[in-house]
């Protein structure tokens, strides 16, 4: 895939990530945990596959999925040589949207690739991952 259509790509995700997050208030003002959870047909309405295993990502970066739940609501991602223990949330973009409370982590996963972000500081981590 070309460099701008890459390019573009992941702006498309940033912008859905964004906006998931700016049309939900409610989910903002709700602490992260339990309670944010949704139930499992709400979190991946298109039954996306999130695969384990090495995911290499541009810029010579990689993150390491060890496992996912059988109802896709958890996952546990490797990145920085931290382990991550990701939950799955709702996200109005129909990608599936993991998040780990304690670290800020978001990783989103489309079909074909997926991307990491850190919420707390507004940045993209890890982009084009693709196993």
């Amino acid at each position: 895939m070309p460099a701008p259509l890459r390019s573009a790509t992941a702006v498309v995700l940033l912008a859905l990530c964004a906006a998931a997050q700016a049309a939900s208030p409610a989910a903002q003002a709700t602490p992260p945990g339990p309670a944010r959870v949704a139930p499992a047909d709400d979190v991946n309405p298109h039954r996306i596959a999130v695969r384990t295993g090495a995911h290499r990502c541009e810029l010579g970066r990689s993150l390491h999925v060890s496992e996912v739940s059988a109802d896709q609501r958890t996952a546990v991602l490797r990145w920085d040589r931290r382990e991550y223990t990701m939950r799955a949330v709702h996200a109005r973009s129909g990608a599936m949207r993991y998040e780990d409370a304690g670290s800020g982590l978001v990783w989103l996963v489309i079909p074909g690739k997926s991307m990491l972000l850190d919420a707390r500081q507004g940045q993209r981590l890890a982009a084009e991952c693709r196993t």
